[in-house]
């Protein structure tokens, strides 16, 4: 209404957070491993929502907020501005609240530290990592809620020499080659999947109909080639049926277009852009389409992550490193 202050705003949530340390982490691990931040994880993992919902079941998503000595301030599981405005309150009043001999874990984390086995740590020494964006493409059928403009990100590492063999042996002009195989179906495969709303199972080697990606040589310079990428996938299964006869398919089909720069000197890709657009059906167990299964346009980007961000793809353990 007309000259009411709204219960909360933007700004106000920003200027709460300022006073935390936010993290985000993989729940799962979080919830069921033994490195030192599971252990503190689940010390109050069970507290807050979690207790008060008898259990939450298989999960412990959510918004927690922590003193470093693992005491639960406040949580919330929420992707509404209301609730969690209330969340950073609430935890701030409880840090004021605590006692400082209650803040501190009683020995220091960086003894531990070398107990820590994650992911991240198997990023090869000259490891390139993609930044890799999904959305639903522009479409009249969907609500007017998140779905609409829902996106998700993933990652895609490679090892430098992988990237470099996607270089035509004789680096000329209008020379090309394709990709080497198991690369091409490792990105179909394990990149090319429909995460937009939530999380998703990579496709198998026999779901794979169509997967070519071909690099061009555009131009020739001194320190750097110019490069274009081109191709086209088609990828089917029948997993997650929908229909009493089993005729529920999922799968994606794409084309794929993109340019990059490879530097000379450094033996690197200084710019990589690879985009696929196409259609996608079916669904998967947690990737909310239940009530979408029609084929719809969808898209994915990749790009050379910003250098440090090295976030591990979520179907690392596939790659077969």
């Amino acid at each position: 209404m007309r000259g009411r202050r709204s219960v909360w705003s933007l700004p106000d949530i920003q200027k709460l957070a300022a006073n935390f340390v936010s993290a985000t982490d993989e729940v799962w691990r979080l919830h069921h491993l033994k490195d030192p931040e599971c252990e503190l994880f689940q010390s109050f993992m069970n507290e807050g929502i979690y207790k008060r919902e008898n259990g939450g079941g298989s999960t412990r998503q959510g918004i927690f907020a922590v003193a470093p000595s693992g005491a639960l301030l406040a949580d919330v599981n929420t992707t509404r501005p209301g609730p969690m405005r209330k969340m950073l309150q609430d935890a701030l009043a409880a840090w004021k609240a605590l006692p400082r001999s209650e803040r501190l874990l009683p020995y220091d984390p960086a003894e531990r530290r070398d107990r820590i086995k994650r992911a991240e740590q198997k990023f090869p020494q000259d490891g390139v990592a993609l930044r890799v964006t999904v959305r639903d493409l522009p479409r009249r059928d969907l609500p007017g809620d998140w779905r609409a403009k829902a996106y998700n990100v993933d990652y895609a590492w490679f090892r430098a020499s992988e990237l470099q063999s996607l270089l035509p042996k004789r680096v000329k002009k209008g020379a090309s080659q394709p990709w080497p195989k198991a690369l091409t179906e490792r990105v179909v495969r394990l990149q090319l999947l429909d995460y937009v709303r939530g999380q998703t199972v990579p496709y198998d080697p026999e779901h794979l109909h169509e997967a070519t990606l071909t690099t061009e040589v555009v131009k020739v310079k001194k320190k750097a080639v110019e490069l274009r990428f081109s191709g086209a996938v088609r990828v089917c299964s029948g997993a997650w049926s929908d229909t009493p006869d089993g005729s529920q398919t999922r799968g994606t089909k794409a084309a794929l277009l993109g340019e990059a720069t490879f530097d000379r000197k450094r033996g690197r890709f200084s710019r990589f852009e690879l985009v696929a657009v196409g259609v996608r059906w079916g669904r998967t167990q947690f990737n909310f389409r239940q009530d979408d299964l029609p084929p719809s346009p969808i898209g994915w980007v990749f790009q050379l992550a910003p250098e440090g961000e090295r976030v591990a793809p979520a179907h690392l353990g596939a790659y077969g490193w």
